[in-house]
């Protein structure tokens, strides 16, 4: 268990104290390696058998099935379940936060950005699709009438609700964040930053080793990372935005065994199984 105090001090001004650089690493590989282990295996891959499909392969940021095996409402359901997927994940782990603040500072942290990354995954997505017309809104919305309209309407839906997860993931951070502390900005900088240079790094590597090429890196693993999450980078500026308010809560993230042990196992299954890509079939 983490023990120890929140700030330090030195000539009467009160810092606050900033979390183990490596715990905040091992815990944005577990919760960005989760994310994506639900969204391809769980969501893709679990409609796909639920609805009677032959699922061939799954890596780190895809998911194939034999297409002859789904109708077209079929392939519609299983391209939407991954977003779900996320969405249903992302709003679990916020609840988890708010159900009880006797959690340790490392799970609270871990709902947190586990919530927050999910939660990114679901407008970005809609908005990447929308203006490219590749990935799982466009299947969803392929072959339809209003096929353009909808690509619009995807578009906007996204930016908006991305910014509304922006200010939701800020609002939650302000909960065990105490902004009267002098270089908080900095604690959530490496809470917030560090996590997304982490994630965007695991992604990429484990998709560089894909079967189908570097150009799943592009489309699928650094869109999903380094497109999907990058308002992680904007959350620091949410929340100087918000009224201050009282909530405090010790920021001793020092080293844990479990975590560290947790993040390298992630990192494992990530890159040296699901990032060659496992057959199905």
């Amino acid at each position: 268990m983490n023990t120890g105090t929140t700030t330090t001090e030195k000539e009467g001004i009160t810092f606050v104290a900033m979390p183990d650089l490596t715990m905040v690493i091992a815990i944005a590989v577990i919760a960005y390696s989760l994310t994506a282990m639900l969204h391809e295996g769980i969501g893709h891959g679990g409609a796909c058998v639920a609805l009677g499909g032959r699922p061939l392969s799954l890596s780190s940021c895809s998911f194939g099935y034999d297409d002859q095996t789904a109708t077209v409402t079929g392939h519609r359901l299983i391209a939407i379940a991954g977003p779900l997927m996320n969405l249903f994940w992302g709003l679990s782990g916020w609840w988890l936060l708010s159900l009880r603040r006797s959690w340790s500072l490392p799970t609270r942290y871990f709902l947190w950005l586990f919530g927050a990354i999910n939660l990114f995954q679901v407008p970005g997505y809609m908005a990447y699709s929308g203006l490219s017309n590749f990935g799982d809104w466009a299947v969803v919305i392929a072959g339809t009438k209003y096929t353009a309209i909808l690509r619009l309407v995807l578009v906007m839906a996204g930016v908006f609700g991305y910014s509304r997860v922006i200010g939701a993931s800020a609002c939650r951070l302000s909960l065990f964040v105490d902004r009267r502390l002098v270089g908080w900005q900095s604690l959530t900088k490496r809470l917030t930053v560090v996590p997304y240079v982490t994630g965007g790094i695991l992604f990429c590597v484990a998709g560089s080793l894909n079967p189908d090429g570097m150009m799943v890196v592009a489309i699928s693993a650094a869109a999903a990372s380094l497109g999907g999450t990058s308002g992680l980078l904007s959350v620091t500026r949410a929340l100087a935005k918000l009224p201050p308010d009282d909530a405090i809560l010790a920021w001793c993230l020092a080293k844990s065994w479990p975590w560290l042990a947790g993040a390298l196992t992630a990192t494992a299954i990530m890159i040296g199984v699901l990032g060659p890509s496992i057959a199905l079939k």
